[in-house]
């Protein structure tokens, strides 16, 4: 979403008094306005998303294992005790037709996986969404609805219309939402069966950046499944956004293995997607795929919604923007930076004040206008552009070569995560 995403809430992975010497790093996760996004679990906060992925068809090989091949799925996580939540939640499952579709293969297929990709429009940003149901049953990221009741969408169609909130959990940060019906089958996606293997190529689709770039493919592949303070989260190295929070990551089978969530950005870190594993959501949401909808499904609305919790040290919560995670390193960046631009310009000034000494000198030595004092002042002007040549080129050496961060000595290397309501804390030292 167009807003910095915020991320889910959970017990702390471990207690700051424990460790000596870290450096906190405050990463915060981006929800675009007008652009969808992705963030940590739940709550919402401001911030932008995303590429493309290749039209080639699969080759044999590359097209992933049956369902049935895969490994079986972990047991999902029970939905966060009560203790941990605040407010009404619903009661008892809820079915939801599974889609009877036959899942497109991707890459050959994007443009129909798009087909069941949904844009969500809030007061205050947009979002995205993924169909899993021929009756109009979506899921998304509980930061993109926030809390509001009904939501506006968006089909690739271009058909816009409105959607009813029917379940929210905020700690895991995933959302059931109901599409209005409209004439003629509703495309969807069925959620991935099992775990898809590390490595496994995945499709991220959504709107990063706001409808401008709305129903926008990005590639990636899974880097590995998470437990970050009791909540389930697969990591992938696809790009995410603003405005692609809520969409979902799909395999090369066609079939939704997580729902976009959050990412980690900073200087030193890129490549850090998360989404919440599908079987997750639904599991949270409790949500039971069958063959048909339940028809009083507006009598099982419900939120579960995380009770406010302290960040440690009252630090701010992550910024989906790359950002420096310390005013050294803040330095350090302004210090690298002013040389590579100051090396360039002294180079640039000092190869033209040398280039045209010596075209001044071969006019004036042919015109035989050369005196003693023009001879004078070209020996010094080209005195000058050697130096400035020379100067420049070291200061722009230096600059390139000038690390972006410090080592600490006799520091591991070490990075823990600890979401919170509002955030992701990163706290180790590098």
């Amino acid at each position: 979403m167009d807003k910095a995403d915020p991320v889910g809430e959970a017990p702390a992975l471990f207690h700051p008094a424990r460790y000596r010497g870290l450096t906190a790093i405050v990463v915060a996760l981006a929800m675009v306005p007008a652009a969808g996004h992705a963030q940590a679990p739940p709550e919402p906060t401001p911030e932008t998303q995303e590429p493309v992925g290749s039209d080639v068809a699969p080759a044999e090989s590359d097209v992933p294992a049956s369902p049935a091949a895969r490994p079986p799925a972990p047991q999902p996580p029970a939905p966060a005790p009560a203790s941990a939540t605040n407010g009404a939640s619903w009661g008892g499952k809820l079915s939801v037709q599974r889609c009877p579709f036959a899942a497109p293969v991707l890459p050959a297929q994007t443009e129909l996986a798009l087909n069941a990709t949904l844009i969500v429009r809030v007061p205050d940003g947009v979002g995205s969404a993924v169909l899993i149901s021929p009756d109009g049953f979506a899921l998304t990221a509980a930061h993109v609805v926030e809390n509001h009741q009904t939501v506006g969408l968006v089909t690739r169609a271009g058909a816009t219309l409105s959607a009813t909130v029917v379940r929210v959990d905020e700690a895991q940060d995933v959302a059931l939402l109901k599409m209005e019906t409209q004439p003629g089958a509703t495309p969807c996606l069925a959620p991935a069966v099992g775990q898809v293997p590390l490595g496994s190529d995945v499709f991220v689709l959504g709107s990063p950046a706001g409808e401008e770039l709305s129903f926008s493919v990005a590639k990636g592949i899974i880097s590995g499944y998470r437990s970050l303070g009791g909540l389930q989260f697969v990591q992938f190295d696809a790009a995410v956004n603003p405005g692609n929070s809520g969409g979902p990551a799909v395999d090369q089978a066609g079939q939704i293995v997580g729902i976009t969530s959050w990412k980690l950005s900073d200087v030193s870190l890129e490549g850090l997607s998360f989404a919440v594993p599908c079987d997750v959501a639904l599991s949270a949401l409790d949500v039971e795929l069958g063959d048909a909808s339940s028809p009083d499904w507006n009598t099982h609305t419900g939120r579960r919604s995380l009770a406010p919790k302290a960040t440690p040290g009252g630090a701010p919560t992550h910024v989906d923007h790359a950002s420096p995670a310390d005013p050294q390193q803040r330095k350090r960046l302004r210090v690298k930076r002013g040389l590579i631009t100051a090396g360039i310009l002294g180079m640039s000034v000092g190869v033209v004040s040398v280039a045209a000494t010596g075209g001044v000198y071969y006019i004036t030595k042919i015109s035989g206008e050369t005196t003693q004092s023009s001879w004078s002042a070209l020996v010094a002007v080209n005195t000058i552009g050697w130096a400035l040549a020379g100067v420049g080129a070291g200061a722009l050496i230096v600059g390139i070569a000038l690390p972006k961060r410090v080592k600490k000595s006799g520091a591991a290397a070490r990075l823990e995560i600890m979401p919170n309501p509002t955030g992701a804390m990163l706290q180790g030292s590098f």
